[in-house]
């Protein structure tokens, strides 16, 4: 288990934020794919297992909550971190009905994330 690295899917509309997180979590010694698209990263999800997705919370197409209801529905032990420009706080309960197990403010503070799920791991992965 030590050299299994942990699977993460970043979910943001804007392609800078996934390549963003994709270079600064592949050198952390994660395992990242990153999408665009709410859609598309539900049906990877579907036949590729993650230990942890990190979703937007504003998109187009889904918010991060619509997207946490349809993740769950199939893996329903799947930790999300859910992270936006808006009010996370006024969410809170809401995403905590959801089973979403952190969230983060943007602009990303990239150690403080590598914190929450390093966190994260911890509490779900063992």
């Amino acid at each position: 288990m030590a050299d299994e690295k942990l699977k993460i899917m970043v979910l943001d509309d804007e392609a800078s934020i996934g390549d963003l997180l994709n270079k600064f979590l592949t050198k952390k010694n994660y395992m990242v794919t990153a999408f665009t698209s709410p859609k598309q990263a539900l049906k990877h999800l579907k036949n590729n297992p993650v230990d942890l997705m990190i979703t937007d919370m504003n998109m187009p197409e889904m918010n991060g909550l619509d997207v946490t209801k349809a993740a769950k529905t199939s893996n329903p032990d799947l930790p999300i971190i859910i992270m936006s420009s808006s009010c996370l706080q006024e969410r809170k309960d809401e995403m905590a009905k959801l089973g979403v197990c952190d969230y983060i403010q943007k602009p990303l503070n990239l150690n403080y994330l590598e914190s929450r799920i390093a966190l994260n791991q911890s509490v779900d992965h063992r």
